[in-house]
Formats: structure tokens, C-alpha cells, sequence
């Protein structure tokens, strides 16, 4: 009889209470839309063929119409997600928890449906921390859905909301340290803490906490006699940039710090990202298995971020206030940003500085040429800020002619956090949620009435389809370009010929 497969397996650990349970691995690849299909329960009232297939007939209906249709969906959502306490089966429990993540990112986004979330935020927290602390009765999938679900309620509630991070703060903390836990689920725990006290979070000195959290699990290779996954460090890592993107400047790159909560300056995590950069072992153990090189390279991308971050505080320190709010360009910068010249730190960063230049031209036959394309890619970015003090850019296209620049890491770590948070529902929310709108400082009706909202169905088909004059001119240009890359590439051939 042929044996499973590895991600199929059941690995004996030990929980929290000393008791062994079957923990399901969940591969590193793992989201909340994968492997089920929604479609399998007749029992509930629900039509869900007709609920799935509304994201693509948004088009073909008036705003209004489609709006309200998601609106009374959501109600009705959040009605059935009280149901998951009394549930029995775990794929129907999966099943209701798929549904509540797609309808809190997608079609929560008028007025009316967060103040329906805002109204009911407590129903739902109280059926996903029902499966997040059922360890022994709850799948891993299971509590990775109940975590992903927290994480988005807490953009969907918005600013000022610190009684939902005290709700939800107990029970996560213990799936964070629990090492019997699937690595993937104390991922997303991990996540819809920092996601909450980004968002809804106002108190000082529990950002700081979180801070000190995410330092000891980067800190500790072991942790109860157990190996700390690489994943975990990676999202212990990227939590820490993000938290690190609402504290003041001096907090995370001064040699000395005198803000409020703060003990030290977060500038001595240089030592740790540095271990990390030249980290090359793969004995960390994820659930029974063996690191991988994806989850190493994930290590040492979140670890070149963090350094980054850093970076861009220590610059800011030499600009007042008025200097921050305009931009710059890089003559002026250089000779008004603060430096690492003369502090105790320049020797920890020149070498951290060259082990990302290393790691931006490496070539290596352990990862693919797809991996080590992408990996050349982040740390050149992470290498020109580095060594010279070049900003990146980066730009979201709405459909119609709005858009969005950002041009500094403390902007695109966010977007990057919020963008893997919200999934398919992650341009509607920016572009209508007015939390996200004050968190990039944008202006929302611009962006809504530009998308496309009021344009008739002819023109809806006419500018954006497939079909449409845009799509077609971007196909031609795409194919021309290839022909001359093609061209380019073989001309040795032609040229010996002549």
C-alpha cells in the first residue's frame, strides 16, 4: 500500500495541557481559499453557487443593486456564523468560515456594512475564538480560518477599537506560544494580533509588547525544547516591520530612546537581522519536517526589511518636521538625513549592508530560476536604499484612471501586510474603506467616484473588457516586445550567417 503524502500526515505533538493530540500539518503554501469548493452544503438556506458567482456579475448590474445584494449576504453570513459553536462537523465549520472571510473582505465596503460588523464584531469573535481554543476538536484549517477572519475584522472596525484587541489578544497569545500548534496556524495568530493593534490599537506601551513578542520569537532558536520554524521567525519578522511603521523615528534607530513604553532603542535587533542574512542551515524542524529553501529565503527577505526599516528611521533623524512632509531630492537628503558614520552601529551595518548586496547578484543551483529571479529582485531594492539611500516607488492602478504612489518603505511594508490580509478583497477596501484611506493619507472620494461606479453597462464593456480597445493595444505591445526580445537574444546567429 503506497504511503501518503507528507503534507497529508499526522504528527504527534504535545499541547499546551501536556496531552497528545493529532496535529494535521498544513503545508507552507496554505491559504484560506484553497483546496475545498464552497458548493457542498445543501442544509444551509443559503444559495451558494448564486453567492459565489456575484464578484463576476458585478458588471452587468447597476452599483446600487449589487451593493445591497452584498450587504443582505453579509447579514445573512454573520447570522450563520453563530452557528459554528454548535456545529459537529469540521468541514461544514471550515465551510462557514471560508464564507465569513470572503463576505468581511469583499463586500463589506459601504457605510452600512461596517456599521453592521461594528454592531456584530462580537458575534463574530466569539465563534472564532470557539475554534481557535477547541484545539483538540478544531482542525488546523480550521483555526488558520478563524485567524484570517480576526485579522480582517479588524480593518473592517477600523481606528480606536482597543476593546477588540482586548478581546481577542488572550487567546491568540496562547496559539502563539503554543508549540504543539500548526506553524501556519501561530503564523496567523501572530498576524491578527499585530493586524488589530495596527489598526484598531491606540495604546502606546501594547505595541510595544508586540514589539518585544516579535523580538523573542526571532531571538530564540528553541522555545520549550522545541526549534522554532523558519515560517514563524519569517512572520515574527514582518509583523515586527509593520508595528515598526507607527513608532517614532528615534524608537527604532537611535542609540538612545526615550519614548514612552520603550526600554531601549529597537536599533540592537541589527545583531539579530544579521544573523538571519547569513543564516544557512537548514536543520529548523516546521511540524515534523525539514526546512525548506523557500522558507529560508523567506527568512532572509523579511530579515533584509527589517534592516531597511531601520535604515529609513536613521535618515529621517536628521529631517525636522517640515523637511519629512515635503519631498526631497537626493542632494538635499544627503545633506540633511541622519548617518551611521561615527555611531556604534556602522560596523554592524556595513556588513549587513554587503551581505544584502551578496545576496542581490547570488547564484546558486539549491533554489529555481524562478526563486532566485524573485530573490535578485527584493534585494536590489533592499541594496539601493542601503547604499544609496534611493526610496522606492511603487504605484496601484484602480480600474479607470485613479491611482496610488507610494514612495517610502514606511508605506509599501503596510500595503504588502494589508494586501496578503484582505486577498481578493484588497482593492475594494482600499478604495472605499476609509480606515485604509487615513493610513496612506489618500483621498477616497476620488478614488471612488474615478473607479468606474458611474459608468453605463455599454461602457463598462467598451473601456473595461477584455475586448476593449486598451486590452487590445496592451496585447500588441506585449507581443511586440517579446518579438524584439526574441530578436535581441538570437542575433549571434544571424550575425555569423552575414
Amino acid at each position: 500500500m503506497p504511503r501518503s503524502k507528507r503534507e497529508n500526515r499526522k504528527v504527534k505533538k504535545n499541547d499546551d495541557a501536556g496531552a497528545d493530540v493529532d496535529v494535521d500539518i498544513l503545508s507552507d503554501t496554505h491559504t484560506i481559499d484553497s483546496s475545498q469548493t464552497m458548493t457542498s452544503l445543501s442544509s444551509i438556506d443559503l444559495d451558494f453557487e448564486n453567492y459565489l458567482g456575484e464578484a463576476d456579475q458585478t458588471l452587468e448590474e447597476p452599483e446600487s443593486t449589487t451593493s445591497s445584494k452584498h450587504l443582505k449576504t453579509l447579514h445573512e453570513i454573520i447570522n450563520l456564523s453563530s452557528d459554528i459553536t454548535f456545529e459537529k462537523r469540521s468541514s461544514k465549520r471550515e465551510l462557514l468560515l471560508k464564507l465569513l472571510f470572503k463576505s468581511l473582505s469583499q463586500h463589506c465596503y459601504i457605510p452600512e456594512g461596517y456599521e453592521l460588523v461594528q454592531s456584530s464584531y462580537e458575534t463574530i469573535v466569539s465563534s472564532c475564538l470557539y475554534v481557535i481554543d477547541r484545539n483538540s476538536s478544531s482542525s488546523p484549517a480550521e483555526q488558520y480560518a478563524a485567524c484570517r477572519i480576526l485579522e480582517v475584522t479588524s480593518i473592517c472596525l477600523g481606528s480606536h477599537n482597543d476593546d477588540y484587541c482586548e478581546l481577542i489578544d488572550g487567546s491568540l497569545l496562547k496559539v502563539v506560544k503554543a508549540t504543539g500548534r500548526s506553524a501556519k496556524v501561530r503564523c496567523a495568530a501572530l498576524r491578527a494580533k499585530c493586524c488589530a493593534a495596527f489598526v484598531c490599537g491606540s495604546d502606546e506601551s501594547h505595541t510595544q509588547s508586540l514589539l518585544d513578542l516579535c523580538e523573542a520569537v526571532v531571538k530564540n532558536i528553541k522555545f520549550r525544547g522545541e526549534v522554532v520554524p523558519a515560517i514563524f521567525r519569517a512572520t515574527a519578522l514582518e509583523c515586527w516591520a509593520l508595528l515598526g511603521t507607527t513608532i517614532p523615528a528615534d524608537s527604532i534607530a537611535a542609540d538612545d530612546c526615550n519614548y514612552v513604553g520603550c526600554t531601549s532603542s529597537r536599533v540592537t535587533m541589527l545583531n539579530v537581522l544579521k544573523q538571519c542574512l547569513d543564516s544557512k542551515s537548514m536543520t529548523s524542524v516546521d511540524d515534523g519536517r525539514g526546512c525548506d529553501g523557500a522558507s529560508l529565503m523567506n527568512l532572509r527577505n523579511t530579515a533584509a526589511m527589517c534592516v531597511v526599516i531601520i535604515h529609513e528611521a536613521r535618515l529621517s533623524l536628521g529631517l525636522n518636521e517640515d523637511e519629512c512632509d515635503h519631498e526631497l531630492n537626493i542632494t538635499e537628503r544627503r545633506f540633511h538625513q541622519g548617518t551611521w558614520e561615527g555611531s556604534d552601529w556602522e560596523e554592524v551595518i556595513d556588513e549587513v549592508t554587503q551581505r544584502i548586496s551578496d545576496l542581490s547578484v547570488e547564484s546558486s543551483h539549491r533554489i529555481s530560476k524562478k526563486a532566485k529571479k524573485q530573490q535578485r529582485s527584493q534585494f536590489r531594492e533592499y541594496a539601493s536604499m542601503l547604499l544609496e539611500n534611493e526610496f522606492p516607488s511603487e504605484t496601484i492602478q484602480f480600474r479607470g484612471s485613479s491611482s496610488i504612489s507610494l514612495n517610502s518603505w514606511m508605506d509599501i511594508i503596510p500595503l504588502n501586510f494589508l494586501r496578503h490580509c484582505l486577498q481578493g478583497g484588497f482593492q475594494i477596501q482600499l478604495m472605499m474603506n476609509p480606515t485604509l484611506h487615513n493610513v496612506f493619507d489618500v483621498n477616497g472620494s476620488t478614488l471612488s467616484n474615478s473607479s468606474g461606479a458611474n459608468l453605463s453597462q455599454l461602457e463598462k464593456r467598451l473601456f473595461m473588457s477584455k475586448t476593449s480597445d486598451a486590452a487590445k493595444k496592451a496585447d500588441r505591445d506585449m507581443n511586440r516586445n517579446r518579438r524584439n526580445r526574441m530578436n535581441a537574444k538570437h542575433h549571434f546567429i544571424t550575425a555569423d550567417c552575414d
